[in-house]
């Protein structure tokens, strides 16, 4: 065997313990860069969870300080929770009477004074209605329409208006001899009772010792 071919094992030799322990560095290197990534990912979470034990604690001594409550969510009304029903009866006496003829139809403005008893009290008082009848034969039958209406009440006033009928003669089949008289009434509130309005509809005698008129009607927010 020649001196430079022994020569050229020595050298490769070298090399190749010299490219053993390059690579055996590396290893080391990377196994140390591996722990201190470890290190730092555990020091990392030992902080997450300090904070989340701070939160709880101070989250669990405001409730013991007797923190408000979060209050519950706004609810919306039920369709029909702001509308009242009312029922009862009315008493009324006749006032001035004013007897004319249009276009040869006889017409009368009667003026009335009702007491409303009703089984809502701002809706309960006295009641000022002026109405336009005019009669049309051969009965003394009349449909007939406010001029003025006011119902005044303990709490406040209510301004409206209406239409109806009546019979004077005593004509209808289910009460025969009797003056009796029927309609609709819509009054809007003022004052207290602003923004609400009342509507009811009526029956009943004109006259004798039963006169008088049933009521049945609603109270709700205009519009």
């Amino acid at each position: 065997m020649s001196e430079r071919f022994v020569a050229e094992l020595r050298d490769m030799s070298r090399s190749a313990e010299r490219v053993h322990r390059s690579d055996a560095t590396w290893v080391s290197e990377l196994a140390a860069r591996v722990r201190r990534a470890r290190r730092r990912r555990e020091v990392a979470l030992a902080g997450v969870a300090a904070a989340l034990v701070v939160g709880v604690v101070v989250s669990s001594a405001a409730v013991q300080r007797g923190a408000p409550p979060v209050p519950p969510a706004a609810t919306s009304a039920l369709p029909g929770a702001q509308v009242t029903s009312v029922t009862g009866h009315s008493v009324c006496t006749l006032g001035l009477v004013n007897v004319t003829k249009v276009d040869g139809v006889p017409r009368q403005v009667m003026s009335f004074t009702c007491d409303l008893t009703l089984s809502d009290p701002r809706v309960s008082g006295t009641e000022a209605v002026t109405v336009d009848a005019r009669f049309y034969g051969p009965s003394a039958s009349a449909r007939w329409t406010t001029q003025s209406a006011v119902l005044t009440t303990e709490g406040g006033v209510w301004r409206g208006t209406g239409s109806g009928a009546m019979d004077l003669d005593g004509n209808l089949p289910a009460l025969p001899g009797d003056s009796i008289q029927m309609g609709v009434l819509h009054y809007v509130g003022e004052g207290a009772f602003e923004g609400l309005q009342l509507t009811y509809s009526f029956a009943g005698r004109m006259d004798g010792d039963n006169r008088g008129y049933d009521i049945v009607g609603w109270i709700e927010p205009v519009g």
